[in-house]
């Protein structure tokens, strides 16, 4: 089982040849694509802390992944 939280922003597309990536890469050491379940959980920048009880993203401090400067 593999989960992935993430910004919202990817299209369905994009997703579908993630799903696909992560689906062959344990051929190799024997696990089946069958066998990987995927977790794809999106959400906004208020939505992450990392730590010290704040939101980073909001309050400027980080930077926001993929946001234009």
């Amino acid at each position: 089982m593999i989960q992935i939280f993430t910004q919202a922003g990817r299209s369905t597309e994009v997703k579908q040849k993630l799903y696909g990536a992560i689906a062959a890469s344990p051929a190799e050491v024997g696990v089946a694509g069958e066998d990987v379940f995927i977790g794809y959980v999106e959400n906004t920048a208020a939505d992450w802390s990392f730590g010290f009880g704040r939101a980073q993203y909001v309050e400027g401090e980080l930077g926001i992944p993929g946001a234009a400067a």
